[in-house]
């Protein structure tokens, strides 16, 4: 069965949220705030930027504005998603990992709403979630393997793991601010207090119950 190497990152905080997707030749790259909201967007047709309401078109170098504009790229976005929701949907069915957060944020993806509080849940305030390839430490052949980097808030309390995907070995961490990270093995009290009725967050606390039990 051949995967697409889809490859994605989605941070979201109280105030602030940044994606950032690569798949089948396109990519997109959001940033948004109260302050800001910049979208960058090239796919064999198009390079695009989207920013204080205003539209550049770097291929045909025009500028739209207002509705023209917010219509023109969600237009482009709304072509771009069923392939995105497709890669997910095969990753998660190979690689047994959580994509309905992902999923929910690229189907609702626009460039007039964007809602990070509607990603995070009561006592969630920080997710990070990244898809990518590595290479692996200490590999003579400079060998690379597909991964899975997710950190979370919980009631002020960090974790991350890094799961690798072919060969299912995990690695945990733990931090007071989620900016220095140190190896620990003893996760499973942070990952005990998500507490949620959010399906999308009760997907991932059993993804995560489940890889840690298994590397314990």
């Amino acid at each position: 069965m051949w995967i697409k190497e889809i490859s994605i990152k989605f941070t979201c905080k109280p105030q602030s949220l940044n994606f950032y997707c690569n798949n089948r030749g396109n990519v997109i790259e959001l940033t948004a705030s109260s302050s800001c909201r910049y979208l960058r967007l090239f796919t064999k047709d198009f390079r695009l930027t989207f920013s204080n309401g205003k539209l550049f078109d770097f291929n045909n170098l025009s500028t739209k504005k207002g509705k023209d504009a917010i219509t023109e790229i969600n237009s482009i976005l709304n072509s771009l998603k069923p392939g995105i929701v497709e890669d997910l949907n095969e990753n998660s069915l190979r690689y047994e990992i959580p994509v309905s957060l992902l999923k929910n944020f690229v189907e609702d993806l626009n460039v007039e709403n964007v809602s990070p509080e509607r990603y995070l849940d009561f006592n969630i305030d920080y997710i990070d979630y990244d898809i990518g390839r590595d290479f692996l430490k200490n590999s003579p052949r400079f060998e690379s393997e597909r991964r899975l980097k997710m950190s979370l808030s919980v009631n002020n309390k960090c974790l991350r793991i890094i799961y690798w995907l072919d060969s299912s070995s995990v690695e945990t961490f733990s931090s007071e601010d989620c900016v220095n990270w140190m190896p620990n093995t003893k996760v499973s009290t942070i990952i005990s207090n998500i507490s949620t009725f959010d399906e999308r967050y009760l997907e991932i606390k059993r993804f995560l119950e489940k890889i840690t039990a298994n590397s314990s």
